[in-house]
């Protein structure tokens, strides 16, 4: 399946955002991908940056992802995290920008470039949001059997709040409700797409949560049906997404997201108190062989034979898949990889202004040098020698989502270590 963010858009522009997209299966309870970083912010404002980032090489400003999964399933989900310069202010005062009326885009830009010229090397998490694979397929594949236009299907995705039931235009929706519905507007005669792909033409009469409950129909989607649908999925289907939750700082471990997703593959009606900030974000998925797509870089960067490419080729990145334990199959390639997770550090016991905690991560040979093994997020350096976490404000146990991926020495021995500093960022 091949992935492509194209959009991302916040009122007032005027910072940095960095995106992450990872594949969750809620069945195993476990992250299935590897991290795909993507940076859609203009060049004016990574200019606030610069400094800190480094050189900008080609394939971290990659914006599509091809994930190869051999065993797809209905409990799978895509999750997008936004992550932005550190400030020193709580999440919750970091998002406030976007959600009030009255905005001083002035006065937020002089700010942003105070911090960002001072903290740009650090990063905060800012917001995420979900897809329920399977039921984004499905409507798809609803929208691919109507007749309604000839041009790309599209779904209009709004989650400002949670519901259960059936909703109008106009009304906010879930894109990972279970049973949120999927609206998509023509010059015709607009359509209902219901999450597991039931259509129903849209009436004027006004009708109450209770009718709406009641004018639901549930299917149950299979594991077969998913497999059906991407089988059948001809061509690419944009997703617009019009909000992102808030994220909390006691939520941020996989652990606790995986949580949320199962709530809400059940009941979403806890969501409805997670605070959300309106976005514009666009995706597209698209079923591709994998052999027939241009400029291809593999999880390690290295080009994948034959890579053909045109002027407006963009370059494409293979996202790794961690396969199931004990799920084995034979290696056609060298491969060498550590990924590494910071969970959490607790350093309340501790005197002084150890608050604002990042850890810094290297890989170090005998000789106390730290390697250009560790592979970079979006806008920088491919490899680099250390990465630090992100720092959650005022805060003595964060909890952490980092991941760092690292390229392995074929040399490996026994001086080779991990060196972990922790630093306070004032």
């Amino acid at each position: 399946m091949q992935t492509a963010v194209y959009d991302l858009q916040l009122e007032p522009l005027f910072e940095p955002l960095f995106g992450t997209l990872a594949f969750y299966d809620i069945h195993e309870k476990r992250k299935i991908t590897e991290n795909f970083y993507f940076d859609l912010n203009p060049d004016e404002t990574l200019a606030l940056i610069r400094a800190h980032s480094g050189v900008e090489e080609e394939a971290s400003k990659c914006c599509k992802a091809f994930i190869n999964i051999n065993a797809l399933t209905t409990g799978v989900f895509i999750v997008f995290k936004l992550e932005k310069v550190l400030q020193g202010v709580d999440i919750s005062d970091a998002v406030e920008p976007y959600l009030k009326e009255d905005k001083n885009k002035e006065r937020l830009c002089q700010n942003a470039r105070e911090y960002c010229e001072r903290l740009g090397a650090y990063r905060m998490p800012f917001a995420w949001t979900a897809i329920d694979l399977s039921t984004a397929l499905s409507n798809a594949q609803a929208l691919l059997h109507t007749s309604v236009t000839d041009g790309m299907p599209k779904i209009d995705e709004d989650q400002d709040t949670i519901s259960t039931y059936s909703k109008c235009p106009g009304d906010n929706e879930s894109i990972i409700s279970a049973d949120r519905t999927s609206c998509y507007t023509t010059t015709e005669t607009p359509q209902h797409i219901h999450s597991a792909g039931t259509i129903s033409s849209q009436t004027e009469r006004s009708e109450t949560p209770l009718l709406k409950r009641k004018n639901v129909t549930v299917i149950t989607e299979t594991n077969e049906n998913l497999q059906s649908n991407i089988q059948a999925l001809q061509q690419p289907v944009t997703i617009n997404i019009n909000s992102f939750y808030k994220q909390e700082t006691d939520k941020i471990s996989d652990d606790e997201l995986i949580k949320l997703l199962c709530e809400a593959k059940k009941s979403s009606s806890k969501f409805s108190r997670l605070k959300s900030i309106p976005v514009d974000f666009k995706i597209e998925l698209s079923v591709a062989n994998f052999d027939e797509i241009p400029a291809k870089l593999s999880p390690e960067l290295c080009r994948i034979q034959p890579f053909v490419r045109e002027i407006s080729d963009p370059l494409t990145k293979e996202v790794l898949e961690f396969p199931k334990p004990r799920s084995f199959s034979p290696n056609l390639f060298y491969r060498n990889l550590l990924f590494v997770y910071p969970k959490n550090v607790n350093m309340s016991g501790r005197s002084g202004n150890a608050r604002n905690i990042a850890i810094k991560i290297e890989l170090m040979n005998a000789k106390m040098q730290a390697l250009p093994v560790i592979f970079g997020k979006s806008s920088t350096r491919n490899v680099s020698t250390s990465t630090h976490t992100s720092v959650i404000y005022h805060n003595k146990s964060p909890q952490f989502s980092d991941e760092v991926k690292m390229q392995l020495p074929i040399d490996l021995n026994d001086g080779h270590h991990l060196l972990f500093t922790f630093y306070h960022i004032s």
